[in-house]
């Protein structure tokens, strides 16, 4: 027999909760009698994870892998996701994995994808070799017209000789049973049947491999066409898991600042071990909202845990970095663009002053004491006749897969617009907007549309005490005057096109799209984005940009959604297209990562230099477009390692140097090492700092800091 299974979090829990079952799977590894396959800590969702998500994935998943079996898989075995980021093949291959197995692409519901064994080339340019199993199922049961489908159904016949087939019992978490293998035995030279050879996986991709030459190469996304309303079920745990991405980046970054100034040993156990926390809960059924409702008590609570702990470790730092200063407030910006947003000021402050002297405009708001912004504009891209912030909401009955899907018939039912109760207008030096009260089914809601002073973002912030709808779909519609054949939307270190027209099937079947932070209508010198803090279902067809904010469907939880809910959605009009700007990405930071606030805490010595903020780490990078999206420490030493994105799609140069205005670290990096994103090998010589570096559009670095 040969057994195979993926999952380090299995293995972990295997290990902790049955340690005589976990040596005898060690001892099968070592054998050669079981494999080890795919390179995550789980078989994660591919749409709502970050890019640090995915790339720790493969991090943690195959350095498990390594410390406890010696062996790192070479695949990513995710038979049943509901879609997959273009910017994938990059991170696999930035991790040494170059093979990808899924089966959920033959569910399409409007086009066959045209290939089973492929080339599948990400936005950057990165391949990887990716087989589709052509039985098209990953429960099969080795029955013999079954397995003639892998001849029938396989569009790579004649050039690929072998295919992989997924039989068992695996959408129940089971693997075979006893008449599978007998089946298997019985088709193993069977007249009128492909042989079937019992043996592992890997060695099938390597032989799909020998072929690479000669096979079609797919760029860009694999766009699933159904589960479109996995982007919005569950908003309480994908806004917690937005939350826990953030809080681990800024952590990581403050207590690696911390250590490399001597002043705190950094908690690199502690961090694993909310990373693992963060990346269970990314599972491909418990982010997307389809898993039942005790999943999201517990799951719920676990990644709200993370944000916490993670702000804990990041305050820690801050103070051992930091002096206690009586009616302080120091932030800080783990973010690469400036900030320059609202703050809410503590308790009982009536006014601020920067460290320089300098005095800040304040407004009470009812909440606390606001403070600061800047930008500006010039067209106009909204018109009275067709207004924008249309909400609506929608009959939400699809026809099957209730938590999973919706259907496109959806946008032609609205059910419900707003009943305005009440509408107050509020002003000031720092802030101006409307507050206002109203109904839409069965909920009520309370919206502040606020701009603030010299900013073009136009914030939408939407409370309800008690969502109580039941298959109900509320969105957010904004009909923009831009004229563009596609839509960019932010995906995982980068973005991906989509069209906004229905030319064709598979323009049609991208009726619901996910996105991160923002999608974008843009012609060459303007454009329009719509931002939001925790929603990732969007729809960009025609001029028509709109998100959808909430749900509710009934199973596998019959109270999904039902309750409290806190959000917001920005609008952005910004010069250029997204290649030429970075408006997007740093309001789109500003609304979501913000700023750290340690108050009581303060900088002993003020930077010399009058209106350049003090630096808090020990590296900084300055270029157009690039973004220092990880500093921390290293894994199996206390060198540092940053990660740097290519944000625009545009070939671009930075500079990467020590910090110029840090006054708080000891310990001067003098070199770096590219290295693979999971650490686990170098990839170039090192070199000194400080240095200019290169980058493809959206490419990734990863390099090791050392002295």
């Amino acid at each position: 027999f040969r057994y195979g299974s993926s999952q380090a979090q299995l293995y972990e829990l295997c290990k902790q909760n049955y340690p005589a079952l976990y040596r005898k799977v060690k001892k099968a590894v070592a054998d050669g009698r079981w494999e080890v396959q795919g390179g995550m800590w789980v078989e994660a969702d591919c749409n709502i994870p970050s890019g640090e998500s995915l790339v720790r994935q493969c991090l943690v998943g195959q350095r498990f892998f390594k410390e406890e079996f010696g062996v790192v898989p070479r695949n990513l075995w995710l038979p049943d996701v509901f879609g997959y980021s273009g910017q994938l093949p990059q991170i696999l291959r930035q991790c040494g994995i170059g093979f990808f197995l899924t089966q959920k692409l033959s569910w399409n519901r409007y086009n066959k994808f045209p290939h089973n064994s492929f080339v599948w080339e990400g936005i950057d340019g990165s391949r990887v070799v990716a087989h589709f199993p052509p039985e098209d199922t990953y429960n099969a049961d080795l029955m013999p017209e079954q397995l003639k489908n892998h001849e029938t159904n396989n569009r790579e016949a004649g050039i690929v000789d072998v295919a992989i087939s997924l039989f068992g019992m695996g959408d129940g978490g089971g693997g075979p049973k006893e008449e599978h293998i007998e089946r298997g035995r019985r088709c193993a030279a069977l007249n009128g049947c492909p042989p079937v050879t019992f043996g592992f996986a890997q060695d099938a991709m390597d032989r799909i491999a020998e072929q690479e030459s000669d096979l079609d190469v797919w760029r860009g996304e694999l766009y699933f066409e159904m589960h479109r309303a996995t982007y919005t079920t569950q908003a309480a745990q994908k806004l917690a898991n937005r939350r826990g991405e953030e809080a681990l980046r800024a952590a990581e970054m403050l207590c690696a600042a911390a250590a490399a100034r001597g002043a705190a040993k950094y908690p690199q156990a502690e961090l694993l071990g909310l990373w693992k926390s963060l990346l269970l809960c990314q599972f491909h059924d418990i982010i997307p909202g389809s898993s039942i409702h005790r999943v999201y008590e517990e799951s719920g609570a676990l990644v709200r845990g993370v944000a916490e702990k993670a702000r804990a470790l990041a305050a820690k730092a801050a103070a051992a970095m930091l002096a206690r200063k009586k009616d302080a407030l120091t932030l800080f910006n783990p973010s690469s663009t400036p900030f320059s947003g609202v703050i809410s000021l503590p308790a009982g402050w009536a006014g601020a002053k920067c460290a320089d002297g300098g005095a800040l405009p304040t407004q009470k708001d009812g909440k606390g004491t606001l403070v600061q912004v800047d930008k500006e504009c010039g067209r106009e891209f909204i018109s009275r006749a067709n207004p924008g912030n249309v909400l609506s909401l929608y009959d939400d009955h699809p026809h099957a897969f209730d938590a999973w899907d919706i259907d496109e018939y959806l946008y032609g039912m609205p059910v419900g617009a707003p009943e305005v109760e009440s509408a107050e207008p509020f002003g000031g030096p720092v802030c101006s907007g409307l507050r206002a009260a109203f109904t839409i089914g069965s909920s009520r809601f309370v919206q502040t549309i606020r701009l603030a002073a010299g900013s073009k973002r136009l914030d939408f912030e939407t409370s309800t005490d008690d969502w109580r709808e039941s298959h109900k779909l509320l969105r957010a519609a904004f009909p923009v005057d831009v004229v563009a054949d596609e839509a960019r939307f932010e995906i995982q270190y980068g973005t991906v096109a989509r069209p906004t027209h229905d030319n064709t099937k598979w323009d049609y079947a991208q009726f619901e799209s996910c996105a991160h932070r923002y999608a974008d209508l843009s012609e060459p010198d303007f454009g329009v984005a719509l931002l939001n803090d925790s929603k990732y279902g969007y729809r960009a067809k025609g001029g028509e940009l709109s998100i959808s904010l909430l749900r509710a469907s009934t199973e596998p939880d019959p109270v999904a959604d039902r309750g409290a809910h806190r959000f917001t959605y920005s609008i952005l009009p910004h010069a250029g297209d997204l290649a030429h700007t970075d408006e997007v990405v740093a309001a789109a930071a500003e609304l979501n990562q913000g700023v750290e606030r340690f108050e009581g805490l303060a900088l002993e010595t003020p930077c010399a230099e009058k209106g350049v903020a003090p630096s808090a780490l020990p590296v900084e990078i300055v270029g157009e477009g690039i973004d220092l999206a990880v500093l921390k420490k290293a894994e199996d030493s206390d060198d540092l390692v940053v990660r740097l994105v290519e944000t625009r799609g545009r070939r671009a140069t930075a500079t990467l140097s020590a910090a110029r205005h840090s006054s708080l670290v000891a310990r001067h990096f003098a070199k770096a090492t590219p290295v693979l994103a999971n650490e686990l090998k170098e990839t170039g010589a090192p070199f000194a700092l400080p240095a200019k570096l290169s980058f493809r559009p959206f490419e990734i670095k990863t390099l090791r800091l050392s002295r």
